[in-house]
């Protein structure tokens, strides 16, 4: 009912040629060459589908849901999207798979909800409403990125200051985000996430961009996104409200097919 009311509320502006939407690209410009890749190397049967479109990249997403391959295609892209943006005009919002999107909640949780709210009401009343300028719309674009990261801000305190109690044991997870300098890691009976440095793992890996997987540079040891691993937590970096894990056992060889199925 909630994503219905969405939907509705976008339609009816979209209609009126007014309003305030979410547009989300799908892929990040700088990584389309990134996921031609992935898919000509992993997933050939796909890489004719033009993921920059909202069609085709609605079908990439459903096609690759339990795609069986190497690597866990749908995860990966998953990785590459880029951030929606507030818009005065209608536009898909890939990431949903929609023509047009907004945010219509109730009760009201941030300042767009409550103008898209006043928007139908005047044209429901015919009512005359000072609408938003190019100015103000960046102004509360950029208002809500930094609300956003306030509130990641503190929910990383907070996970970072109870992670102190986990103590020594082992702990099973699933790698949830790699990076050229490690990897984080989603425990699987709590849902926190901690990092686990390559500085903490014999020899040195190279990072591939294209299937976001550390590789050794020696022995071929892989980690790649939904791998499962053991770890134990280490500590917190109280700097960056990061919690630190040190790795238990891991496959020494590359790692099993992956069902996306699960990402």
């Amino acid at each position: 009912m909630h994503g219905r009311r969405q939907r509705c509320a976008a339609d009816f502006l979209g209609q009126r040629d007014k309003g305030l939407f979410i547009q989300h690209p799908g892929l990040r410009d700088d990584r389309t060459d990134n996921v031609r890749a992935l898919l000509e190397g992993y997933a050939p049967q796909l890489a004719d589908i033009d993921a920059t479109s909202a069609a085709g990249f609605r079908d990439l997403m459903k096609q690759t849901d339990g795609l069986v391959a190497e690597v866990p295609v749908k995860a990966i892209i998953s990785r590459q999207l880029a951030r929606a943006e507030l818009s005065f005009t209608p536009a898909p919002h890939q990431g949903m798979g929609l023509a047009a999107y907004t945010t219509f909640t109730s009760p009201l949780r941030k300042f767009s909800d409550f103008h898209v709210h006043r928007l139908i009401k005047s044209i429901l009343w015919q009512e005359s409403l000072n609408e938003l300028n190019d100015e103000q719309l960046a102004e509360l674009q950029q208002t809500q990125i930094r609300a956003r990261q306030a509130a990641n801000s503190l929910e990383n305190w907070l996970k970072s200051d109870f992670a102190k109690t986990l103590g020594e044991g082992a702990m099973t997870g699933l790698i949830s985000r790699t990076t050229p300098a490690g990897f984080f890691v989603r425990l699987n009976a709590n849902g926190l996430e901690g990092f686990v440095s390559c500085k903490t793992l014999e020899g040195k890996f190279s990072f591939d961009p294209v299937t976001l997987r550390l590789v050794h540079n020696k022995n071929g040891r892989t980690f790649q996104l939904e791998q499962p691993v053991t770890v134990t937590f280490s500590g917190v970096d109280d700097e960056r409200k990061q919690i630190q894990f040190n790795l238990v056992d891991a496959p020494t060889e590359g790692s099993e097919p992956a069902n996306t199925n699960e990402a």
